[in-house]
């Protein structure tokens, strides 16, 4: 059983490297429009269920007349968002609170926190929190939505505040 899950994790951590490489070497030419809000609720009707136990509030504040649109590859925009509402979740105490707010240039993620993560290597290759060091990660989620984002022309920080996670995703000014 032990081997079936390191095997299991080498292959997730190959996957993810082999992701990783195609992103920073630019071999996602195509794009599309994307709009945010559509496809994070997509991800979080999926994810409420798997994280139910936690009982987090969720919360979203959009503005509806000036949706957040990008142009990015689908998969790779699915990729993104899916790793940082993942990670929101995943990190949230149980009866935590999860808040999206998006407007016409900005996502920006909120998950209540114990402690704030490390800004200077949260988005590098590896990179675990103590907090996340024991579970089943590859230090790799994160590194793979900043590549991302990066490759979509947009803006992805992490900053904490008020005992809160905030990650947020900008249009970068061209």
């Amino acid at each position: 059983d032990a081997i079936y899950t390191t095997l299991g994790r080498a292959v997730k951590l190959n996957k993810s490297l082999l992701l990783l490489a195609r992103i920073e070497n630019g071999q996602y030419k195509s794009t599309e429009v994307v709009d945010v809000k559509t496809m994070c609720d997509a991800i979080m009707d999926d994810l409420q269920e798997v994280y139910a136990h936690k009982q987090i509030h969720y919360y979203v504040t959009a503005d509806e007349k000036h949706p957040f649109i990008i142009s990015c590859n689908f998969s790779l925009a699915q990729i993104m968002l899916n790793n940082l509402l993942k990670n929101a979740l995943q990190h949230s105490p149980v009866g935590g609170t999860l808040h999206l707010n998006i407007c016409s240039n900005m996502l920006q993620i909120k998950n209540s926190g114990a402690a704030p993560l490390d800004g200077e290597k949260l988005f590098q290759r590896f990179y675990a929190s103590r907090e996340t060091a024991s579970k089943d990660s590859n230090g790799l989620g994160l590194s793979i939505a900043y590549s991302i984002a990066k490759a979509a022309s947009l803006d992805l920080t992490y900053r904490w505040e008020n005992d809160s996670h905030v990650f947020s995703i900008v249009k970068e000014c061209k």
